[in-house]
């Protein structure tokens, strides 16, 4: 049975592609979209962006992720889950994801010494 947000989700895409010939389906395991957080509010988000400024001396701008396999564990605990990868992104850096690079230490030693609350 496809949740209410499946089924909002495929509606939406049907009325946009208005094509009898296209047909839409959830693959099996699907989960639906994760909630929006607020980058303009949250003081969350003011943390990750101030540690990112700080650590790599450049400006944080907003992206586009679109994984969303782990953050489904999260959505009761918390309004606000932001999505980042504390690198500037070249090809080079892709050859880090999922491997180890001693310079993520300086982010995460900035982000959590910035954190005014346990």
């Amino acid at each position: 049975m496809q949740s209410c947000a499946h089924s909002s989700f495929l509606a939406k895409y049907r009325k946009v592609i208005n094509d009898d010939r296209v047909k839409l389906y959830l693959m099996k395991g699907s989960i639906p979209a994760s909630p929006i957080s607020n980058h303009k509010t949250s003081t969350r988000f003011k943390l990750i962006q101030s540690s990112i400024e700080n650590t790599f001396g450049f400006l944080c701008a907003l992206n586009l992720w679109i994984g969303n396999t782990d953050t489904r564990w999260y959505w009761g605990l918390s309004e606000s889950i932001f999505r980042f990868s504390p690198v500037a992104l070249t090809m080079k850096e892709t050859s880090m994801f999922h491997g180890f690079n001693e310079r993520l230490v300086d982010f995460y030693k900035e982000f959590i010494l910035n954190c005014d609350d346990p």
